[in-house]
């Protein structure tokens, strides 16, 4: 979909647990604004909603499905649906301004 990133991200084991690299500044021009951190219990959803302005940077781990939705007529993907299966890999999803998104 037109300006949506999607990554799944390395993840790195050893004896202590895991490390995974959400953000580096020389792979994107996104630039953040605010941060925050929420947790979704099993199969509750959030959303659907969208901005005008703003784009979304979502980080997500464990089993999550993003839906996105193209609203923005200007788009050569206007109209079109995607879902997203997180599987437990953990993945980050960088969220245009008028592509509508939920999550589960």
């Amino acid at each position: 979909m037109e300006g949506v990133i999607i990554k799944e991200l390395n993840v790195y084991h050893d004896g202590r647990g895991w490390l995974a690299e959400i953000f580096r500044d020389d792979e994107t021009d996104y630039r953040a604004v605010m941060s925050y951190v929420s947790m979704t219990r099993p199969n509750v959803a959030r959303g659907p909603h969208e901005h005008t302005e703003q784009s979304d940077f979502f980080c997500f781990l464990g089993n999550f499905r993003l839906y996105l939705w193209d609203n923005r007529k200007s788009s050569a993907t206007y109209g079109k649906r995607i879902v997203f299966e997180g599987k437990g890999a953990p993945f980050t999803a960088i969220v245009p301004p008028g592509v509508v998104h939920a999550y589960k």
